[in-house]
């Protein structure tokens, strides 16, 4: 027994020794950027452009996607290069329906609602909302600073976009500084001035060309710019008074402290869409109708000589030499021909591109891509859903950015203009209406499902209806007057409206229902 407790121990020592782990040591592994935060910068931009002559210049000197189709030269491809204009129409349509459902800017305070009116007046903010959103949904981000120039009255809003901004973070994520840039050249070179805004405080600092500091005095435009600090009335730096505002939808994954382009990631995709659309137009270029003439058939001269050069009959006409006609066939016959175009397989291959280029951020229903027969207005909005989602996230982003930027224009305006310092605590709403929202009569419909049953709070129910529609206040009454009716054990489903609903079905659903009957 002995023997086999010795073999035993020694059986376990030898598995032991050989479950012994070693940890592998860490391998340093460099993965360099393909692209700068400004040269990604410019290459959205020049997507959004939409100019082939630009997409190929830029393409051709990037060594960023080698193989890809913008990369190669024309000579390569030996194909016209055309282009399908499709992120230019993903960025106009997502900004024209953001803003074309923005309702305005609400303020509690009327003084205050009235001043700002005047700003927004002065300021053409409805006009110029547009291509401040485009090119923060293109270049990923910018910023607006607020600009009190003793020429004029009221601020100015000016946009800045990412190309021209940076921005400096403390304690990880919290923005300290908007650093806006400007350009000038003069005998002396190129010069870059800095516009430090910060909280209580904004800096001006001049950099030549090899990124040094020098005088303000040496350029003429900023020669009389002086540093500015704003002091709250304790004679300490008002930290309230920040004259810029960062303007970004969403973060990015590549750069760490900016925004997120919408086209991000999408460059393969929109390569390709190009190269399917550029494949299928010289394929079609190339299947046109040809028409071989043997030679005894071509108009000739007195002389015998035929009266047109063979060139014009380059790609229409083809000289048939009666030597080189197959055996049986007619040589004096002018035979047609007309090439076969794949066009289910560059349907697929352009959906397959398409479908990436535009996944998780525009429904091909709202580019006016046909998916097929529609039946009823639940379809429609189904298909509408991924439009839905990003149109609601940039109104998010929208509207926080909106709600800060009046919130400082106000209140650097009263102490600035006005050398008064007002309560900060006045709320400022920036709304926007809801799109492709349920009817009334859909909201209805739901609505009947959690009344009996009392599954929501009134004070839910009543904002789920009414939304932005109504004011905090009228919504408080609102839930006040359903509270009182439902104690008295009479409450409809049609009280919770208090004004008139269209309860008719649709045109679309019914006339699908006729015909289906």
């Amino acid at each position: 027994m002995k023997f086999l407790d010795d073999l035993s121990e020694k059986l376990k020592d030898n598995i032991v020794r050989w479950l012994i782990l070693r940890k592998k040591d860490d391998q340093i592994i460099t993965i360099n950027n393909s692209l700068s935060l400004r040269e990604s910068q410019i290459k959205n931009k020049i997507w959004y452009r939409s100019q082939p002559g630009e997409i190929q210049e830029f393409w051709s000197q990037s060594s960023c996607y080698p193989s890809s189709f913008w990369n190669k030269s024309s000579e390569a491809y030996d194909i016209s290069k055309y282009h399908s204009s499709l992120p230019n129409r993903i960025v106009s349509l997502l900004s024209n329906i953001v803003i074309g459902d923005f309702e305005g800017i609400d303020i509690e305070d009327k003084e205050l609602q009235d001043l700002w009116d005047l700003i927004e007046k002065d300021n053409t903010i409805f006009k110029n909302l547009y291509n401040w959103l485009t090119l923060m949904l293109v270049e990923g981000d910018g910023a607006i600073r607020i600009v009190y120039n003793p020429d004029y009255e009221l601020p100015l809003l000016e946009y800045v976009e990412g190309l021209n901004v940076d921005f400096t973070y403390e304690c990880g994520t919290r923005l300290k500084e908007i650093i806006f840039k400007n350009y000038y050249k003069n005998d002396e070179g190129n010069f870059t001035l800095c516009s430090i805004y910060g909280r209580g405080y904004i800096n001006y600092r001049l950099y030549n060309s090899s990124k040094v500091e020098v005088p303000l005095d040496m350029v003429e435009e900023t020669k009389n710019l002086k540093d500015v600090v704003f002091y709250n009335e304790k004679g300490e730096i008002n930290k309230k008074i920040f004259l810029a505002v960062k303007c970004s939808i969403n973060d990015s994954a590549l750069f760490e402290g900016r925004g997120a382009s919408v086209y991000d990631g999408r460059d393969a995709a929109f390569d390709g869409v190009d190269m399917v659309l550029s494949t299928l137009m010289d394929s079609v270029s190339l299947s046109r109708l040809r028409t071989y003439i043997p030679s005894s058939l071509l108009p000739k001269d007195s002389n015998g000589n035929i009266l047109k050069n063979g060139k014009d009959y380059v790609n229409s006409y083809i000289k048939l030499d009666v030597g080189r006609v197959s055996t049986g066939e007619d040589a004096n016959k002018i035979t047609t021909v007309e090439g076969q175009i794949q066009v289910e397989k560059y349907k697929e291959a352009f959906r397959i591109y398409l479908s990436n280029a535009i996944e998780g951020l525009i429904s091909p229903a709202t580019l006016g891509i046909d998916e097929g027969v529609v039946t009823t207005a639940t379809e429609i909005a189904e298909r509408e859903k991924v439009t839905l989602f990003t149109v609601n996230n940039i109104q998010d982003a929208l509207r926080s950015i909106l709600e800060e930027l009046v919130y400082k224009v106000l209140l650097s305006y009263n102490l600035i203009i006005n050398n008064k310092i007002i309560e900060d605590n006045f709320e400022v709403n920036a709304k926007f209406g809801q799109y492709a929202s349920p009817s009334f009569k859909e909201t209805l419909n739901t609505i009947k499902t959690v009344v009996p049953g009392q599954c929501l709070s009134w004070e839910k129910i009543v904002d789920e209806i009414w939304g932005n529609d109504m004011s905090d206040e009228d919504k408080a009454l609102e839930v006040e007057r359903l509270k009182e009716i439902n104690n008295m054990g009479s409450l409809e489903v049609n009280d919770l409206f208090t004004e008139s609903v269209d309860t008719e079905e649709e045109p679309i659903e019914e006339e699908i229902i006729e015909e289906e009957a």
